[in-house]
């Protein structure tokens, strides 16, 4: 295969474009179309940059990969799908999609920023990267960090950008690189592309970046990670940290209106709220429990075998009877709650009374239209016909008494 030309390199901007079909051929292990073409402006996944997005001939473009200097286009669709005009030679329309491209430089770019900044305020070198699809990580040659140098960093990334720095590339070679002021060692030798904001970072990347520091706009931190002994930083940065502010500003207006608040004194509502709600739940709860243990006591009769329905009581009422019934010797006891349009089911027999689940499980799952499980002394679970305690019950109590 020839040699694509990359026309990401000289111009980032470029979105919409003309190249010709050098080769076609299926993709192993999926059977789509890749292509291979003279000239392209795709950038292919590399450097932690995701491959662009967008279309060749109006079929979208899937994935972008490099090898060994051929750039290879996976489309969306087989050979045979594709559009009269796919032939080798045949010259075709293609277009990058701009949004994901912005996206990507500035995701890239303001990832620079930030590693340099870390290095600069707090000397944690970059130990890896991640350009994920809802926010960027940097994860740093230390143990912690505190939220004074998170604030710090993230002044100092926020002052190159409001500097709208130049971004330029250059390429050197092994020869004349100790010339320049390197963040970190290029991982490449040979001819090396070097990516520079301003004077402020200089490192080895072949990924694509805005033009000026100005156009990341802003980043922020929105959390810190611990793994592998290590901290990872999680930023949101350019138009996703634009986004996340108006998402927030937007749900912080909500619990304004619903808690009655301003916002300096939203957090200590919320919390008296939650006091308020945890200390109601725990009455609630024992309120359920003094409830079921009545209701069980109320339902134990002589003989042992009860069976009883009940309408819309709060999830694991029955398991709750069940239990305390369970408890006594020598009861078997089948427990139906009817919703509007399900039913609970609570089978519940005590240790000391033979009980083969299994053999009933069949009808019992026909009879509520649903499933369920367990193990001696308890059983439960769901079906789709509130309707069916009467079937239930007889048939429980046939099983019990054969």
């Amino acid at each position: 295969m020839s040699a694509t030309l990359p026309l990401y390199y000289d111009d980032p901007d470029l979105y919409q474009f003309k190249a010709s079909i050098v080769e076609m051929r299926e993709h192993e292990g999926t059977g789509v179309c890749e292509i291979v073409l003279d000239r392209t402006a795709f950038y292919p996944e590399g450097g932690g940059q995701p491959a662009d997005r967008g279309s060749i001939g109006g079929v979208p473009v899937a994935q972008v990969s490099k090898d060994n200097g051929v750039i290879l286009h996976r489309l969306e669709v087989r050979r045979e799908q594709l559009p009269k005009g796919f032939v080798p030679g045949a010259e075709l329309d293609c277009r990058v999609d701009e949004a994901w491209r912005r996206d990507y430089k500035q995701q890239h770019t303001g990832q620079h920023i930030i590693s340099a900044a870390l290095l600069e305020v707090a000397e944690f070198p970059t130990v890896s990267v991640h350009q994920g699809a809802e926010y960027l990580t940097v994860e740093v040659e230390s143990e912690s960090i505190s939220e004074a140098q998170i604030e710090a960093v993230e002044r100092r990334a926020n002052e190159v950008i409001e500097a709208d720095l130049p971004v330029r590339t250059v390429w050197v070679t092994d020869a004349d690189i100790e010339s320049y002021p390197l963040r970190r060692a290029p991982k490449v030798s040979g001819s090396i592309r070097l990516v520079m904001v301003g004077e402020f970072d200089c490192v080895a990347c072949g990924g694509v970046h805005v033009g000026r520091s100005g156009e990341v706009r802003v980043v922020h931190c929105i959390g810190v990670e611990r793994i592998r002994g290590r901290v990872r930083t999680v930023w949101k940065t350019g138009d996703r940290a634009l986004a996340d502010y108006r998402q927030k500003c937007e749900t912080v207006r909500e619990l304004v209106d619903v808690f009655s608040a301003p916002v300096p004194a939203l957090a200590a509502k919320v919390h008296a709220k939650l006091d308020e709600y945890n200390d109601l739940t725990r009455r609630l709860g024992l309120l359920e429990r003094r409830l079921a243990e009545e209701t069980a006591a109320r339902l134990l009769p002589q003989s042992g075998l009860v069976t009883a329905a009940f309408e819309n009581e709060a999830k694991g009422f029955l398991r709750q009877v069940g239990e305390r019934l369970a408890a006594e010797s020598g009861v078997a006891a089948c427990l139906v709650n009817r919703k509007q349009d399900s039913v609970e089911w609570c089978i519940a027999v005590s240790p000391d009374r033979e009980f083969d689940f299994n053999s009933l499980k069949p009808e019992l799952f026909r009879i509520v239209a649903g499933k369920g499980g367990g193990k001696s002394p308890l059983w439960q679970g769901g079906g789709s016909d509130p309707d069916c305690a009467d079937a239930l019950f007889s048939a429980f109590v046939r099983h019990i008494g054969g």
